[in-house]
């Protein structure tokens, strides 16, 4: 197949390229001496869709779950019925407030140190070299 590249296109990309133009549906892909192999379980494509339509369902369930806890308090302080002072849970300390806001606070604090430090590893290393029987030449 000739080289379609533009001429300030590097040639790594273009091996990307040529790689995604011999994947075949279906979860086969071409090798170079024209044989196919499978690549994933027949399963794994309809796992991935449904797993990647399910991804708002533990947003919702968290948005239920803290609406059933506030709603189901307010009517009991809008009516009259409870008052503010009483509204709160006096088992629980100031001190184990302030231990679940900094360990949250520090866990996430925690998480986006690491994915700053992983991501910038990834973009030190640079894109992968070219796999055999993909390059293309510069010409």
């Amino acid at each position: 197949m000739p080289s379609r590249r533009a001429p300030d296109t590097p040639a790594a990309s273009e091996g990307a390229v040529e790689c995604a133009r011999e994947a075949r549906p279906g979860g086969t892909s071409a090798t170079a001496s024209g044989s196919r192999t499978t690549n994933v379980a027949p399963w794994f494509g309809p796992a991935l869709w449904a797993l990647m339509l399910a991804f708002p369902f533990p947003y919702i369930a968290n948005i239920a779950g803290w609406m059933t806890a506030e709603l189901g308090r307010q009517p009991w302080l809008v009516y009259g019925l409870l008052r503010t002072s009483e509204g709160y849970s006096s088992n629980v300390s100031s001190g184990s407030t302030w231990f679940t806001l900094l360990g949250y606070m520090g866990m996430y604090a925690l998480l986006g140190l690491s994915f700053v430090f992983l991501l910038q590893r990834l973009i030190a290393e640079g894109p992968a070299p070219a796999r055999a029987g993909h390059a293309v030449s510069a010409a």
